[in-house]
Parts: C-alpha cells; structure tokens; sequence
C-alpha cells in the first residue's frame, strides 16, 4: 500500500467541463512544493490538538520539515481545518513527500507517505492502513472555481444575446461548478489502474474558453426588430412627422449594415437595438390639424363682399401660409396652433360695410358698369363704329356732290 501512494502525484491543473461524467485525470511527475503553496489538512473526527507537517524528497534522504517550527497553523473561521504555507526556500530543492502528525509519537498518529498534491488540498484521515493513518485528499479552496464561475455568470446576464442552441452548454457548464463547490470534491484510486488516481468531476476547465468561444450571437434580435419596424412604415406615415420617420429609417439601413458584416458582437446587437430603439422614441406624432381645417372650410365659407376691403385682407393674407402648412407632414402642433390663433384673430377683427359704404359701393359699381357699356368693349364694335362713320362720310360727300351739280345746272 506504501508502494501504490508513493506513486500519487496528480496535479489538477485543469479542471474539466465537458458533457462526459467522472471524467479521470492521470497522475504526472510528482509535483514539487514551491514557495507560497498552502497545504491543508482537515481533522474532522480527529484528537489531535498539535499537527505537523514532515516533508522530504522522494527517493532521498533531505528531509525539510520535522520540528516544532513546521506546526500547522488553524485557518481562521475554520474549527478543523489547518493550514501550513511553503516558505521561501522551498524553491532550492524537490521536496514532494508528506507525512501529517501530532504531537504524541506512535504510528496511530501519522499518516502513511503521501505524494503532494497540488496547492489548495487538504488531507482528511478516514481510516487506518496497517498502524498508521490513511485518508484522501479533496479540494479545499475553491476560490479559482468561484473566481471561474463568477466570470461565467457575467455571459448568463448577457444571456438573451446568444442562440439558446449554443448557451445550454454554458448553462451546464455553471450548473456543474455550482454543484462542485458545494460539495466534496476528493481523490480517487482507479481500480483498473493501481497507482494511478482521479478527480471525479463533471467538467473540464481546459474546454472552458472552447464553450465560452463557440457561444453564437443571437443576430434574429436585431433582424426580427428591423423586419417589425419597417412592416410599421405605412402606419408611423399616417401618425408622425416625415422628417422623425426618415431618422428611423436611416438607422435601421445602418444596422442592416451592421447584420452583413463577418463579425457581430453582442454589443452591436446591443447598440443596434438601442439605437432603433432611440429613433422610435424620438418619433414625433404629426400636428392635429382638425382645428385648422375648420377654421380654412369656415373661412372660404365667407361671403367676402360683406366685409371692407381692409379687413378681409388681413384673413387672405394668411390663407398661403394656413394651406400650405395643412399640407405639411412636418409641421409642429406648435406651428398649426399658432395658425389658428392668427386665423381666429383675422376673422374677429371682420368688419361688415355699412349701408352707406353698400350704396356708395352700388353706385360706384353702377356706375363703372354703365361706363363699361358705353365704352368699346371689343376690336369689333370699334371697327363697326368706324364702318359706321365712314358710311356717313361717304352720304355726306354724296349730298355735297349732288348740291353741287345742281346749282352748276342753274
């Protein structure tokens, strides 16, 4: 039994994350304690007050530890389990062997030879082997798991932004750290291969960055909202102003831009669904012109000779503006309420003629008629005015013609 743990030297360098259960991790060369490496042993179930740590070299006689100097120390929070950290000077030599002892003497108080495993184990005592102790060692300080799993735990906030084909892997890929870290996570003897030891696990570190890089971006987050806004075109054109809807139009070409590129990251989706989203809201609701078109309707309505000249004017002049704002898709409910005030002021400021001002514009009317009728209206009457004079000209030189011939006569 001596001869099989002599042989233990695994080093959990990696730990697994793969779909493959109890994954096994040969042992290596033993592995050399260094310089700041903690060691633990665990005495649960243990009488033991004082605990040592007795290191030596492997197939040699250069023993490092094995006095009162080498006491381990109790991790603080921690009612049974001790700790004892490599100075310095364990970067001179290859010491790979430990034996755990108390303060009394004797074989029941020691464990069998033990091959280092890597830092952050401890040894915990289980039975006996012959007189002496034997147990196993489990991982004790998990911190690289926890700091791994924290940093798995950042892609699940982004969850929504890969494929749910590709993230189920990560997601077990947590699930196995969380249900590692809270429990017991021990060496084991192969059966089928004496000297030889695994790590029962569920996973495997080395394929970690493998499950992390095969994540796929969920572009169909992108795609699906600009395929939903541009089947809304029609509609915001009925509701908003063409200059807001032509903004929102000229993200989404970017982003579809965005869609044909080799690579996309979780954050172009990201900054693409905001940007849409932005455009969206700063959409701005078309003026409610109903006020302005009554006010227009009402207005063509009037009967202008009823009012003075002057002041229905002051309503035409508005009338260019007034209808070529009801036209614009652009125009601000500021702009059309303005309008309308200025439109209600003109036609409150109408002023009727009065009964004189009615007459006198009658007669001046009659007037300007009668003169019209006198007038040559046309090219035609002053040629048959002329016609006319001409054929009294022609009777009148006739006359004198024949008055002449008449009194040669005489």
């Amino acid at each position: 039994m001596k001869k099989i743990f002599a042989f233990i030297a695994i080093i959990l360098t990696m730990l697994c994350i793969s779909n493959v259960k109890a994954t096994y991790t040969p042992d290596k060369e033993h592995s050399a304690i260094k310089k700041g490496d903690v060691i633990y042993f665990d005495a649960t179930g243990l009488d033991w007050n004082h605990i040592y740590i007795h290191i030596w070299e492997k197939n040699g006689a250069t023993y490092k530890a094995w006095d009162s100097n080498d006491e381990l120390v109790k991790v603080p929070g921690e009612d049974n389990i001790y700790m004892f950290t490599a100075p310095d000077s364990f970067d001179e030599y290859h010491y790979n062997m430990i034996i755990f002892h108390n303060e009394n003497g004797g074989d029941s108080n020691k464990t069998i030879n033990l091959g280092y495993i890597e830092k952050n184990y401890a040894y915990k005592i289980t039975g006996y082997s012959g007189s002496k102790r034997i147990g196993n060692w489990y991982l004790y300080d998990k911190t690289e798991l926890q700091t791994r799993l924290s940093t798995l735990k950042e892609y699940q906030n982004n969850k929504e932004y890969y494929t749910s084909t590709s993230f189920s892997n990560l997601d077990e890929l947590i699930e196995n750290i969380e249900t590692a870290i809270s429990s017991e996570i021990t060496l084991n003897e192969d059966t089928t291969t004496p000297g030889k030891f695994y790590i029962q696990v569920d996973y495997t570190f080395g394929e970690a960055d493998d499950i992390v890089d095969a994540l796929e971006v969920n572009t169909a987050l992108l795609s699906n909202l600009i395929t939903e806004e541009e089947g809304k075109y029609e509609d915001y054109a009925n509701n908003y102003t063409k200059d807001s809807i032509d903004s929102l139009k000229e993200v989404i070409e970017a982003q579809k831009t965005v869609l044909e590129g080799t690579t996309i990251t979780i954050d172009d989706i990201k900054n693409g669904i905001d940007s849409i989203n932005t455009a969206k809201n700063n959409l701005k609701n078309q003026a409610d012109k109903t006020e302005l078109l009554k006010q227009l309707e009402e207005i063509n309505a009037l009967e202008k000779d009823k009012y003075t000249d002057e002041s229905f004017k002051n309503v035409e002049d508005l009338l260019d503006e007034a209808n070529e704002l009801k036209n614009n898709t652009n125009a601000t409910q500021e702009n059309v309420d303005e309008m309308v005030t200025k439109l209600k002021a003109a036609r409150a400021s109408l002023k009727e003629k009065t009964i004189e001002e009615a007459k006198e514009e009658t007669l001046e009317e009659v007037k300007e008629e009668k003169k019209e009728a006198e007038a040559p209206k046309t090219l035609d009457d002053i040629v048959k005015i002329f016609a006319i004079l001409g054929g009294c000209v022609v009777v009148l030189v006739a006359i004198a013609i024949i008055m002449k011939k008449k009194l040669e006569d005489k």
